[in-house]
């Protein structure tokens, strides 16, 4: 119903997501390692490749994930460094912020190139804790990335409705972010639990994330390895590039495309 198969109920119609996203936070969790084995056995002989991630909270191990985390390949880990005492904002208390266990677990991952984000509120009232200004942020983001930079993804966001009003703060995160992989290392911002703005950017679908910035209205794709926008005029629609965005203009009438398997998929951004 969600990835590529031909039920009459799927929901998105022809469109097919990326991946699934573990965000378990009740109930019975012993039956997700053999889930996730099934989509993996699905995966790989499909046309295109899934990302398999978890979203646990910062508490380790994980209540609910923990046993999951530990036995099951993982593309992507977006540990919700918020509401709990292990808060990213308790960076410098050994008691409560353990993000070195985290890192270890990353490492032992099947997947040689599974990668952890730092899970975040997009806003003061997205969680009860864990919301920093936008300096000391950067700061602390710096000091994860010197001590933890073989398994530091970036940044994971909750979510795209705290966001929307609070531009002004994640414009300011994701240009520090673009403008310090041009000299680091290369990550991205991504937008949590919400199927139109999860974007989790790829080059070739392997774990070399793109770098984007928010221009007007819209997603302006920007390659990490390149100085200039790529736009849909000089730059080919194909199955390795799929899935980039490019802005086509700006202001009132502003419009963008995405590569979607060859071809170029025109879309208005919102007021």
């Amino acid at each position: 119903m969600f990835l590529g198969g031909s039920s009459k109920y799927r929901p998105y119609d022809d469109a097919v997501l990326d991946g699934v996203d573990l965000d378990i936070e009740s109930g019975e969790h012993t039956g997700y390692p053999a889930f996730i084995n099934q989509l993996r056995t699905h995966f790989s002989a499909a046309p295109k490749q899934y990302l398999i991630s978890a979203t646990p909270q910062c508490v380790y191990p994980d209540a609910n994930l923990g046993s999951t985390l530990s036995s099951s390949w993982m593309d992507n880990t977006y540990v919700q460094f918020y509401n709990n005492p292990c808060n990213l904002a308790n960076i410098n208390n050994r008691w409560n912020f353990d993000y070195a266990s985290w890192d270890t677990l990353t490492k032992a991952n099947a997947n040689t190139n599974s990668r952890m984000y730092v899970g975040l509120p997009a806003g003061t009232g997205a969680a009860g804790n864990g919301y920093l200004d936008l300096p000391t942020l950067q700061a602390n983001l710096m000091t994860l990335y010197t001590n933890y930079s073989t398994t530091f993804g970036g940044v994971m966001l909750w979510d795209a409705s705290w966001y929307s009003n609070n531009k002004p703060y994640v414009l300011g995160l994701a240009n520090w972010q673009c403008n310090f992989h041009k000299h680091h290392h290369t990550y991205a911002i991504l937008y949590h639990d919400n199927a139109l703005s999860l974007l989790s950017i790829y080059d070739n679908f392997v774990h070399h994330p793109i770098c984007y910035i928010i221009c007007p209205s819209v997603i302006n794709y920007a390659n990490a390895l390149n100085s200039t926008s790529p736009t849909s005029s000089t730059l080919l629609c194909t199955a390795s590039n799929n899935g980039i965005f490019t802005c086509d203009s700006v202001g009132s009438s502003s419009s963008y495309r995405i590569c979607n398997n060859g071809n170029w998929v025109w879309g208005s951004c919102a007021g």
